[in-house]
């Protein structure tokens, strides 16, 4: 009887595991799918101002 309660033990010490194995690689998918979010932000921003100024610097040049 002790071996049952054992094994049935065991099998859910497993199954919680997993489930927070599945649980902690959603976090890191979730919070690594953010970072690069954030970094990307960095550059888009760059480039965007990057091309406002070049057509600042095309509209001031054209002549009157």
């Amino acid at each position: 009887m002790f071996t049952r309660m054992n094994k049935s033990r065991i099998k859910m010490v497993r199954l919680f595991a997993e489930r927070a194995q599945s649980t902690l690689e959603y976090a890191v998918i979730i919070t690594v799918t953010i970072a690069a979010l954030t970094a990307m932000s960095v550059y888009v921003q760059r480039a965007i101002q990057g091309n406002l100024k070049m057509l600042e610097k095309q509209v001031n040049n054209e002549p009157k």
